[in-house]
């Protein structure tokens, strides 16, 4: 069984194309913390734990997501979600805000309206 874990920080996302010229982010942890007692059972679920905002915007028009990377960061070890599915579109303006959806009280999650 693997050992519970606290994603502490994130690294710096990456933004790439893909071989079908897909926009993709890619998100990987950083900081993670095994020392977490009590918690341990809170941060083994597959879903609700880590959660992201991405806002960005495509040919100019603003997107914003607001995602669970819970099981992707569980199962694969990073979180990736397509941007653009158009080798012609261009992205831009490009921010995340990570959250801790198990720490935080809803209330405190950010919101897409956050991102204009």
């Amino acid at each position: 069984m693997i050992q519970a874990q606290k994603i502490v920080q994130f690294s710096e996302y990456k933004i790439y194309k893909n071989e079908y010229g897909h926009t993709k982010i890619r998100i990987e942890p950083h900081t993670r913390n095994t020392d977490i007692g009590a918690d341990a059972s809170k941060y083994q679920k597959s879903s609700n734990v880590y959660g992201v905002l991405i806002c960005y915007s495509i040919n100019g028009e603003k997107k914003a997501k607001l995602l669970d990377m819970t099981y992707k960061l569980k199962n694969k070890g990073y979180y990736e979600y397509g941007l653009s599915y158009s080798s012609n579109s261009k992205v831009g303006s490009v921010s995340v805000t990570y959250f801790n959806m198990v720490d935080d009280p809803e209330s405190k999650w950010p919101k897409k309206g956050d991102c204009f």
